[in-house]
């Protein structure tokens, strides 16, 4: 019986010991799943701000695109009439007092344009490649 007593005690003993490993698992197991929906809260919450981003990135290149043509319709409407003339030789304004002036001279010089009254808000020579003789000009040095 003392042998009986002796493994009961041990059995007793064993219990106890595995009920308080148990009884840690569960808590770990209770952390782990703490952390774990926290994770997923997180998770979703960096989801939806991320859906939000898109939604917004969508409207704002939409939106650009809309402006960038109705940059392009303002820009053609404000060429629209202008006028462009070709074929004057370079460094023939220098006489005049100003590009505005030269241009009015031009006009009324060249279509004979006596009497009429010329309107001119802005007038400037087209920035071009120079000319052969004048680049020969500037890198002689």
């Amino acid at each position: 019986m003392a042998n009986n007593e002796v493994i009961l005690q041990e059995l007793r003993a064993f219990r106890l010991e595995i009920k308080e490993q148990l009884e840690g698992i569960k808590e770990e197991l209770t952390r782990a799943n703490n952390r774990l929906e926290e994770a997923e809260e997180r998770i979703e919450k960096a989801e939806e701000r991320i859906l939000n981003v898109e939604e917004a990135m969508t409207e704002l290149v939409q939106l650009n695109i809309k402006l960038e043509e109705k940059m392009v319709d303002m820009e053609s409407r404000s060429r629209r009439e202008n006028v462009r003339i070709y074929g004057v030789p370079e460094s023939s304004e220098k006489d005049s007092p100003s590009m505005i002036a030269f241009v009015e001279t031009l006009l009324r010089e060249g279509l004979e344009l006596d009497g009429v009254d010329i309107s001119i808000e802005r007038a400037h020579r087209s920035l071009g490649p120079a000319s052969p003789r004048r680049s020969a000009t500037l890198y002689r040095g």
